[in-house]
């Protein structure tokens, strides 16, 4: 079906979305490959806290078991650009609180 439905041909443009919209001082850096990424901040208390706010505006995201300082990017592969820039928008607004 992945194949038949061609998900995985703009992957890397989706990907390229997300790093070049989640600029923000608090992001220390990303890591991961496509649609499988982690945004790194300074604290387990900053990803928590950044999770609820996420939360509270629509945006079901997550920590990695490994890295508590991560936060999870993995949307599903049928994600489209409006949805991503959306994601990215609270994100950042989440950030920003």
């Amino acid at each position: 079906f992945i194949e038949q439905e061609h998900l995985l041909d703009d992957i890397e443009e989706k990907e390229a979305m997300f790093r070049n919209l989640l600029i923000h001082p608090k992001i220390k850096n990303i890591t991961g490959k496509g649609l499988m990424l982690a945004l790194h901040l300074d604290s387990f208390d900053e990803v928590t806290r950044t999770i609820n706010r996420a939360y509270e505006r629509g945006l079901i995201t997550d920590w990695f078991l490994y890295a508590n300082s991560a936060l999870r990017i993995s949307p599903p592969l049928i994600i489209s650009r409006e949805e991503i820039k959306r994601v990215c928008e609270i994100v950042l607004e989440s950030l920003n609180d």
